[in-house]
């Protein structure tokens, strides 16, 4: 991220406050409409039975845990939190800047009627030098050692007033389907788990063979990295199309490894298909992510990720992996770095927060364009 109000620590997980709006220089008005539409539609797919009410705010067929009044306040306001994240990392992922106004001009134009606010963000879509101050940009930050990728939106900020939410008319709202809410758990049915040395050589050739390895430790116990195979369509899982696992976890520390020196190595069994990082940790990754494709008898190497480091990319060098690693002479020859490629992207699911994280340095899917920074 960047601006002259951003905060020392990168986090994808909250909204720039104040009165806000959106900003790309030399965009036009219908690029404007195009893009806050559909980052809208996002967001709200995020949500069960989501929609928007007549003033912006999202609502939902969910109930809050207990009853009441407020509790139920309470709730409708950490969702429009949630929406404000989302749709502010939706649009600085598409080269947006989010620019924030002063509090008395913000004030009164959030009081002015919604086709006036429209008109006004519309010409200022476009301008080199719109009012007010550039708060946020797209930058990397999913990839950056240190940023907070973990949240629970359960608390309001009142000082949250997106304009163009307000100004945004409901009736053109069209929301993607969404595929159904499944928790991180990696001790489910659809996970595939780390192999120990034995279990290695005996992957069978219906199955890819992927080794990926682990040094460092990341600043937060709540980090990890969520791989997921593509379904058949945006809206079906993989496990529930075929039966075989369709998820594992790229990170170190959680199982017995491999093989263990200066790094941890682990080694999983992949039903054949494309692969791409789900998550990384509560920040589901559908604006664009790495993602890889395992073949038939495929042995794969995802790379070796150093978790001390400014920013998070595998090494894919094969040399790099312990010269006694316990695989077959066959699996050896056949091991080859993965083709990692960064902008897959998927229709979001249900999820605290959105946006993308590339693997700096790699290549991108042909036609991927989201994730450019926006031009200060």
């Amino acid at each position: 991220m960047a601006g002259a109000a951003m905060a020392a620590t990168p986090d994808a997980t909250v909204a720039a406050p104040g009165y806000t709006y959106f900003n790309r220089p030399g965009a036009m008005a219908a690029d404007y409409d195009r893009d806050v539409a559909g980052c809208i539609a996002t967001g709200v797919a995020g949500f069960q039975d989501g929609r928007l009410d007549k003033h912006g705010e999202v609502r939902t067929g969910a109930t809050p845990l207990f009853g009441g009044v407020v509790p139920g306040i309470m709730f409708s306001m950490a969702n429009q939190v949630r929406l404000q994240v989302s749709l502010q990392n939706c649009m600085t992922v598409a080269g947006w800047r989010v620019m924030r106004l002063d509090d008395a001009q913000g004030a009164a134009l959030w009081r002015a009627a919604p086709e006036e606010i429209a008109r006004q963000l519309g010409a200022w879509a476009g301008a080199e030098r719109p009012p007010g101050d550039v708060v946020r940009s797209y930058e990397n930050d999913a990839a950056r050692r240190g940023a907070v990728v973990f949240a629970i939106h359960t608390i309001p900020r009142l000082s949250l007033h997106s304009l163009s939410l307000r100004a945004f008319d409901p009736r053109r709202l069209q929301v993607h389907p969404a595929s159904k809410l499944r928790y991180p758990d990696i001790k489910a049915k659809y996970v595939a788990k780390p192999l120990d040395a034995a279990a290695v050589g005996a992957v069978p050739s219906t199955e890819a063979l992927a080794i990926f390895s682990f040094s460092g430790k990341s600043p937060s116990k709540y980090d990890f990295l969520q791989v997921r195979r593509f379904g058949p369509t945006p809206e079906t899982h993989a496990w529930d199309a075929d039966g075989r696992p369709d998820e594992f976890f790229l990170w170190g520390e959680q199982w017995k490894p491999l093989s263990k020196t200066d790094r941890e190595v682990y080694a999983v069994a992949l039903p054949p298909g494309r692969w791409r990082i789900l998550s990384r940790s509560t920040l589901e990754l559908c604006l664009g992510a790495p993602a890889f494709e395992a073949k038939a008898d495929d042995v794969i190497y995802l790379g070796h990720f150093d978790l001390d480091a400014g920013m998070l990319s595998p090494d894919l060098k094969l040399d790099s992996l312990p010269a006694g690693l316990p695989i077959t002479p066959e699996q050896r020859a056949r091991l080859r770095p993965a083709a990692w490629l960064n902008g897959a992207r998927w229709p979001c699911f249900p999820a605290v927060a959105i946006f993308a994280m590339e693997f700096p340095g790699l290549p991108a899917e042909p036609g991927y364009r989201a994730g450019v920074p926006a031009t200060p």
